[in-house]
């Protein structure tokens, strides 16, 4: 029977390491070691995220996978699948050329299993490449699970993190940037600026690109509360200063976390 499990939520949430752990199981197994050289195990990432070295996966709690079955590829189309093999893919929402669905189509036609990790919405809480249609289909979305696909054993955990602004289960992730003086001026500690317009302007890829990669300098995990349209700053460049609020000052932050 094909197996898919899809770990999903959003940054700091764990879900490389559940994926590795998951790998290092099936690994030690000895189900997909085969004595003829046909691999049955492939872990792969996306050419776009270079957060890892090459040849490897590694989760910031210090799991991590490598070897000549870890590849970096453009697309997941470029990965051969194998009569009951296992393929794991990290960082799934960067593979939006659909590729990550069709590649669950031909995991589950040689009756394999898929493991993967990604997000399933971006800063703005909008679903991020095919990770969210994937996992819906374990609710018998027929657009996603087809043929040998919709015979299959589907596990989804979605994982949470912690809100960085009041310690809260995080299910949401957030850009955030280092306030500018004018922000701090109009909006700051003490400051009671309402003002309709913006002195705190993101750069337009910060704005409008989904796909913008970074890590803690970059993204924050937050609560559906704190969220506030998914652009926030922060006190100062430090990326572990604290969240002020929303980049426009519609939304500020007590110290206590509570909105204003």
């Amino acid at each position: 029977m094909p197996r898919l499990y899809v770990f999903m939520g959003p940054m700091y949430s764990g879900k490389t390491s559940e994926m590795l752990r998951a790998v290092r199981a099936a690994r030690q197994s000895g189900a997909f070691t085969t004595d003829d050289g046909v691999r049955k195990l492939t872990v792969a990432r996306s050419r776009m995220d270079t957060r890892s070295p090459p040849g490897a996966v590694v989760s910031r709690d210090g799991l991590e996978e490598r070897g000549e079955h870890v590849l970096v590829v453009d697309s997941l189309d470029e990965l051969e699948v194998v009569p009951g093999g296992m393929v794991a893919c990290d960082e799934a929402q960067f593979f939006g050329d659909g590729s990550l669905l069709r590649l669950w189509e031909r995991v589950a036609a040689q009756q394999g299993a898929l493991l993967v990790s990604g997000l399933d919405r971006d800063f703005r809480g909008r679903p991020f490449g095919d990770v969210l249609a994937l996992s819906r289909l374990h609710l018998g979305d027929a657009a996603v699970g087809s043929g040998a696909a919709g015979d299959a054993l589907v596990e989804v955990r979605r994982l949470v993190s912690r809100c960085a602004v009041c310690g809260s289960a995080g299910a949401l992730t957030a850009r955030v940037s280092g306030a500018t003086p004018a922000w701090l001026e109009e909006f700051g500690p003490g400051k009671a600026g309402r003002s309709p317009r913006c002195p705190h302007e993101p750069s337009a890829p910060i704005k409008s690109q989904q796909v913008v990669v970074g890590d803690r300098e970059t993204y924050r995990a937050v609560c559906s509360q704190h969220h506030a349209g998914g652009l926030l700053v922060r006190a100062t460049a430090d990326p572990e200063s604290p969240l002020l609020g929303s980049a426009d000052g519609a939304v500020l932050f007590h110290g206590s976390g509570e909105r204003v």
